[in-house]
């Protein structure tokens, strides 16, 4: 094994000793090892995190093998969180790594007091009914929660710090500031002047967007970037409420394209009336595109949110420490 010194000697060079002790002495648990919760662990692992728990009550499956590097041919039929964790184990056999087979909506629901025990909570492809108690529970036990989750050719990281002047997820969903999000929807001059959501996480602590990073990946010109994070903004969560309405996400199986896309643009203007935006509508491109994506988790996005959400939870852990 080789001395801590020379094995994190890049990262020494940045947050110090000091840093790389914070990280040592961090126990993180993550929920869900698809795609994007695997690619941040990695991170993490590589990184020198002292312990990790995974949570994953799901079984691996061959769609698994084209999107999640951690599982291969082998692991079909067996728990994918054990096999996620035997992976990163091997990649860093300094962290103690374990895992649990369980649904983490399950723990959420029957067991809160769980997550008490973590320096920091990492949650990934959770909607939103979940993402709101979740955020709860780790604001009473005073624990540091990061969301993370990919979809399609979008995604989002998003902090949860009680220390800090965050709004309740509940809040930032329920009742956004109205007049900045029409503005969005309705004035092109603002789209452009205020064009990337994401840097409301730096420019206004407690935004009520998300306070997170928002992600369109691809350069759909739909009105300008601002209008396409916006209108992602409000689509990711229509996606969850069309699958707590439908039992599946808006394109997710073949056929019956055109009524999923009715029946989400149906469901984001209602979305959209209940935060204040009478009237208001996103284009049909971007419903479109919605649908297409089909809830799918690609592994150059996973990549990308995981590789922003592990940055987030090392500077998170090592400035609070």
């Amino acid at each position: 094994m080789a001395e801590p010194k020379t094995k994190y000697d890049r990262q020494l060079r940045i947050w110090g000793e000091q840093g790389q002790a914070v990280l040592e002495k961090a126990s993180m648990c993550l929920l869900n090892c698809g795609p994007t919760g695997s690619e941040t662990l990695k991170n993490l692992v590589l990184g020198g995190v002292g312990s990790i728990t995974v949570i994953d009550g799901s079984k691996v499956e061959l769609g698994d093998l084209g999107n999640n590097f951690l599982v291969d041919e082998s692991s079909i039929g067996q728990s994918k969180a054990k096999c996620v964790c035997a992976s990163l184990q091997e990649l860093n056999d300094a962290v103690k790594a374990k895992f649990i087979e369980e649904y983490p909506e399950t723990l959420i629901e029957t067991n809160p007091s769980f997550f008490s025990q973590f320096t920091l909570v990492i949650a990934t492809q959770l909607v939103e009914d979940s993402m709101i108690k979740l955020d709860r529970i780790c604001r009473e036990a005073n624990v540091m929660l990061i969301f993370a989750r990919s979809y399609g050719l979008t995604g989002f990281v998003r902090i949860s710090l009680k220390v800090c002047r965050y709004r309740l997820l509940e809040e930032e969903f329920n009742s956004p500031i109205q007049p900045e999000l029409q503005k969005y929807l309705t004035d092109e001059d603002y789209r452009y002047i205020r064009y990337l959501v994401f840097k409301f996480i730096q420019d206004r602590p407690g935004s009520p967007l998300w306070m997170n990073t928002t992600f369109p990946i691809f350069p759909l010109l739909f009105g300008g970037w601002g209008f396409v994070a916006m209108g992602f903004y409000i689509l990711l969560q229509s996606v969850d409420r069309f699958a707590a309405n439908y039992n599946s996400f808006p394109g997710q199986f073949d056929g019956g394209m055109d009524e999923d896309i009715s029946r989400l643009k149906t469901t984001a203007v209602s979305l959209l009336s209940d935060l204040g935006c009478n009237g208001s509508t996103l284009t049909e491109d971007l419903i479109n595109e919605m649908c297409r994506f089909g809830a799918a988790e690609l592994h150059a996005v996973a990549a990308f949110i995981g590789g922003i959400a592990a940055q987030e939870v090392i500077k998170f852990s090592v400035m609070m420490a």
